[in-house]
């Protein structure tokens, strides 16, 4: 998915890319302001702090992205209604990652 959003192929992703990208995947039932979500990418993904994202890192955000979800249902309590809340949305974003992120095929 990393080289579907780098449209220059130059290995990086800059912020137009990922606001071209944000404004180009519909989210049903998700109130998105693409420039707070593009802060919000570049902010957890440039470890480097060199203004992109290269393709390691932008491997790696995703990781932490699902680990900090996983454990957020973990943590939550079986049956509590965030616990609900929590799981509901980390299923939303498994699905969303499967549809977006994952290549066709594999």
């Amino acid at each position: 998915m990393f080289h579907k959003i780098d449209l220059d192929n130059d290995g990086k992703l800059e912020r137009g890319e990922l606001q071209a990208f944000i404004i180009g995947v519909k989210f049903e039932d998700v109130d998105l302001d693409s420039n707070l979500a593009v802060d919000q990418v570049m902010a957890d993904f440039d470890r480097s702090h060199n203004f992109v994202i290269e393709k390691g890192e932008f491997i790696d955000g995703i990781l932490r992205w699902l680990q900090e979800a996983k454990r957020s249902v973990v943590t939550s309590g079986s049956y509590s209604k965030k616990f609900m809340q929590d799981f509901h949305t980390v299923c939303f974003s498994v699905r969303m990652f499967i549809k977006y992120f994952v290549p066709l095929g594999q």
